[in-house]
């Protein structure tokens, strides 16, 4: 287990929060607008999937992973749940400045907050 200070704790679920709550927005606002995930329920359970690969440590940096896999997925897949990410942040109740800045980050596949906790 690793040792975890009290800022990086609250910077890691503020990242899960934000995360969330994009999805959240992307399910109920934008994916009615743009239903872009064929299968919204199956993409929900592999996303809470992934986040669990995430924090126990499955890594695309293992010797035997594939290069074209982040955390048990395929890029492409990666790709879409930034892009629901992105479009989820535009659909919340967060001030037009804070949005834009979330759809930026995800809009540009920033995966800073994906590294290992």
């Amino acid at each position: 287990m690793h040792a975890v200070s009290y800022g990086r704790f609250l910077f890691l679920v503020h990242h899960l929060l934000t995360m969330n709550r994009s999805f959240r927005s992307y399910r109920e606002g934008a994916y009615i607008t743009y239903p872009g995930i064929v299968e919204i329920d199956q993409f929900e359970t592999d996303l809470v999937t992934f986040l669990m690969n995430r924090r126990h440590g499955l890594t695309s940096m293992d010797q035997n992973a594939p290069l074209d896999k982040m955390y048990g997925y395929n890029l492409q897949w990666v790709g879409l749940l930034f892009a629901a990410f992105a479009s989820g942040a535009q659909f919340t109740a967060l001030p037009k400045k804070e949005r834009d800045l979330i759809s930026q980050v995800y809009g540009e596949h920033r995966c800073g907050i994906f590294t290992s906790p």
